[in-house]
């Protein structure tokens, strides 16, 4: 297997406005049983108040997301894929630290154990599925969205966005605040 990845693509996709219209490809998952695999990290569960501070770094991220099969499995040779990526043997799941010691996405892609992995969910019609939630923001725009439903809010995702830059920017100021609810 090649050890290059041209990311040339990869930087113009992300660097453009242009998006690629997926509706169609989307629509195979309509009407079909979809079978999810999954782990989670940083997972605290709630976001709290301690005395000085919050139970959980402000920058701490829960991550959920695996692979996924429509209808039937097909016949994926995990097995296999374990002998590929000569995991430990007492390893009952694929965890990222199998795969790779990067610290960066773009050098993620370019480890030769990351690289096999995706080709082998592509040849066994495996899809990712991930989905990346950062608790600081979850609990700042839960101030926008206890408004009144019934009242139109404009621009709603702007203002949780601009509240939680501001949170952010002035970290220990915001937390202050917490103090004056009763």
């Amino acid at each position: 297997m090649d050890n290059k990845i041209d990311l040339k693509i990869f930087r113009q996709m992300m660097l453009s406005d242009e998006f690629e219209d997926i509706s169609r490809d989307l629509n195979k998952f309509d009407n079909h049983d979809c079978h999810f695999y999954y782990d989670e990290s940083n997972n605290i569960r709630k976001l709290w108040l301690n005395e000085d501070d919050f139970n959980a770094p402000i920058d701490s991220d829960f991550v959920l997301g695996g692979v996924m099969h429509i209808e039937q499995p097909q016949n994926a040779n995990v097995d296999e894929l374990k002998s590929q990526l000569r995991l430990p043997k007492s390893a009952n799941e694929l965890k990222f630290k199998h795969i790779s010691k990067s610290k960066d996405f773009l050098g993620c892609l370019s480890e030769p154990k990351v690289k096999f992995y995706l080709q082998w969910l592509y040849q066994n019609d495996l899809y990712i599925h991930y989905s990346n939630i950062n608790n600081l923001y979850f609990a700042v725009v839960d101030i926008i969205d206890s408004i009144d439903e019934s009242a139109f809010v404009p621009f709603i995702f702007q203002i949780k966005n601009e509240l939680y830059k501001i949170a952010v920017s002035n970290y220990h100021d915001f937390y202050k605040l917490s103090d004056c609810i009763v």
